[in-house]
């Protein structure tokens, strides 16, 4: 794969000024296949067989969009550092072009913001179902999942998983989610 691109093509996932076209699933996949250090070949340059599977090929292009990207992360793909290293021609990448820096904001572009804020959960324990990021590759993938209910007794936004429903007294059916970091077992 090639890196001679400098700025991101017209219609660009990663650019912050197109009309979204992408799916929440879809723009997590590309960002952690991204932090991962995979290339991710510009959709102009990529050849795809009969059944419009991509298929590798020397003309491809690195997406300018995804390095620059990356680059805004401090890293870079694993085909690039391997291509600076050997000095193979590697392109000065346009760091004022008009590229998301993180994953909620890519998600905003193209699903809208309702879809790109929320709150992650305050706890984060082993089987947590919104943290806040994870380690990946060569970074942080920000949490996607978003949790509406706070624990009853620090305020605090908490999953299912880190929390437990407590009854309010024996005799009363009414139950209070509570964060197992508050909870007393």
């Amino acid at each position: 794969m090639k890196h001679e691109m400098t700025t991101p093509c017209e219609h660009c996932p990663f650019r912050t000024d197109i009309d979204g076209y992408l799916r929440k699933e879809r723009c997590v996949e590309i960002v952690e296949s991204s932090l991962r250090g995979e290339s991710f070949p510009c959709h102009r340059t990529a050849k795809h067989d009969e059944d419009g599977e991509y298929t590798q090929a020397t003309t491809d292009q690195q997406c300018a969009g995804a390095s620059i990207f990356l680059a805004h992360q401090g890293s870079s793909t694993q085909m690039r550092r391997i291509a600076e290293r050997l000095h193979l021609p590697v392109a000065k990448l346009d760091m004022k072009a008009p590229v998301v820096t993180t994953l909620r904001e890519m998600v905003a572009v193209h699903c809208g913001d309702d879809e790109a804020h929320g709150e992650t959960c305050a706890v984060v324990n082993e089987h947590c179902l919104a943290p806040a990021g994870f380690e990946c590759g060569n970074g942080v993938m920000e949490g996607t999942e978003y949790v509406t209910t706070t624990c009853h007794v620090c305020g605090e936004y908490v999953c299912a998983a880190c929390s437990k429903l407590v009854r309010v007294s024996v005799r009363s059916k009414k139950t209070n989610r509570i964060c197992d970091l508050c909870r007393e077992d």
